[in-house]
């Protein structure tokens, strides 16, 4: 009896994935079959269905950002491509798209741009190559363990010079620590996008009555430092440091509340 019923549970979770992946797959045929007429605000509807399954496809948050570009809803097409790139960096037409949204801003926060290592480091360092450097680790560690064992049994084809296995610790623990550093940076991705025109930047969480020091304008991406009751701080584009309200502003990673 207890058996059959593990089948029947079995049975009916099977039958719920596949209910919604038909559900996925209907809702990603309107909203191409939509866009596709040119009726945006109808894609988006299917699209935004389908986001909120969490779900982890670029492509999806591309053509969502395509379908409020078309609809000039540029906050929301910055935020979308932006998270297009965060599941697939490689996507060069998120990359392309998500400039001809933000040329699209006015006042537009321009990027202060890092010095050359600056930039090799945050691109060895990024989120999404936490997974290949995680590979590559474990292939050079089998790689070492593979050769220490031959030339244990003395079975190695011709003598390996040691500096092969010192280099290839050195590899090694490089890959690993950018594992570590890259996973990091995933799991404390803090971007996000103003979804408000004129949203208020301070110098305070708590401004008062000063004059803000800047109005910043839908689509401008920020990274989010902490937060301090209902307000944010956050660092622009060009390194300015300050404070928003927290309503103001939406997570690029879109598990993040």
């Amino acid at each position: 009896m207890k058996r059959v019923f593990v089948i029947l549970i079995v049975v009916l979770l099977g039958n719920s994935v596949q209910a919604f992946a038909d559900i996925a797959e209907l809702n990603w045929q309107n909203a191409n079959k939509f866009y596709q007429q040119k009726q945006y605000d109808s894609a988006v509807v299917y699209y935004e269905k389908i986001a909120t399954l969490k779900s982890s496809n670029s492509a999806l948050y591309y053509n969502l950002g395509n379908a409020y570009y078309r609809l000039n809803k540029i906050g929301n097409a910055v935020l979308n491509y932006e998270r297009a790139l965060f599941y697939d960096p490689s996507n060069q037409a998120a990359k392309d798209n998500l400039l001809l949204a933000q040329n699209r801003i006015s006042n537009r926060v321009q990027v202060t741009r890092d010095i050359f290592f600056v930039r090799w480091w945050k691109y060895v360092t990024q989120g999404n190559h936490a997974t290949f450097w995680g590979i590559l680790s474990l292939f050079l560690f089998g790689g070492l363990l593979a050769l220490l064992v031959l030339k244990r049994l003395g079975k190695m084809p011709e003598r390996v010079p040691v500096q092969v296995y010192f280099i290839g610790a050195l590899v090694l623990v490089m890959t690993l620590f950018w594992a570590f550093i890259a996973a990091d940076n995933y799991s404390d991705t803090n971007l996000g996008v103003i979804m408000f025109n004129n949203t208020p930047f301070n110098s305070a969480a708590s401004p008062q009555s000063k004059a803000p020091l800047a109005l910043l304008q839908e689509g401008t991406v920020v990274s989010i430092e902490q937060q301090q009751n209902s307000s944010l701080n956050i660092t622009l584009p060009d390194g300015r440091n300050g404070w928003i309200q927290q309503s103001a502003i939406t997570y690029v990673q879109p598990q993040r509340k």
